[in-house]
């Protein structure tokens, strides 16, 4: 039978796939996406006080890491399950925020994947490795390990989107991509779980 959860996990489902279908279209120039405003249709984000140390990406990363730490603080010292959760949200907190300040350092713009405009076959190697490492703490987790998925299996899925970060996806979307492939397999997770579970 179903259940509310169900229901609200398989709404998320679909705005997530809608939205990056939508950012599909808008990157490949099947229409523009100006719903956000042209900001956003430019830069892949609504950014402001660019050229400065308040720029959005860097605010982001300020805000992440100072909550991602008292999160921390919170629960040290504290043993009960409960709190599990939240010492887990303070390091994928942490992570949200490094990413803007990554963001913020490679300054992506155009459509052009990292694999066109990086300037040695070693630098995309780098990469390819470096975002397939991000990757692999956000999916290889506890959900999946109590289902039995081998490391293997997702190390190889962590590989697959290391090399379509670089490859295929213009960085200015990366964004997009890599929260897509995170909620999306969060949601996998969550809705496979076993009623008891939930």
């Amino acid at each position: 039978m179903a259940r509310v959860g169900d229901a609200v996990n398989g709404a998320i489902l679909v705005a997530i796939l809608g939205y990056l279908l939508c950012m599909i279209a808008h990157a490949s120039g099947l229409f523009s996406m100006t719903i956000f405003g042209q900001n956003w249709a430019r830069d892949g984000f609504c950014l402001s006080f660019k050229q400065t140390q308040f720029h959005s990406h860097l605010l982001c990363f300020y805000i992440d890491t100072f909550m991602a730490v008292l999160l921390l603080v919170l629960v040290q010292n504290k043993p009960s399950p409960q709190f599990r959760l939240v010492r887990a949200a303070g390091g994928s907190t942490f992570m949200h925020g490094a990413a803007h300040a990554a963001l913020w350092a490679l300054e992506p713009e155009g459509d052009h994947s990292w694999a066109e405009t990086l300037p040695s076959s070693a630098h995309v190697l780098g990469l390819t490795c470096l975002l397939a490492a991000f990757y692999l703490p956000f999916l290889h987790w506890e959900q999946w390990k109590s289902r039995g998925v081998p490391l293997a299996v997702t190390g190889i899925q962590c590989l697959i989107h290391g090399v379509f970060s670089v490859h295929l996806v213009p960085p200015i979307y990366l964004f997009t991509y890599a929260n897509s492939v995170l909620f999306l397999n969060g949601l996998a997770a969550r809705m496979t779980m076993d009623p008891k579970e939930k």
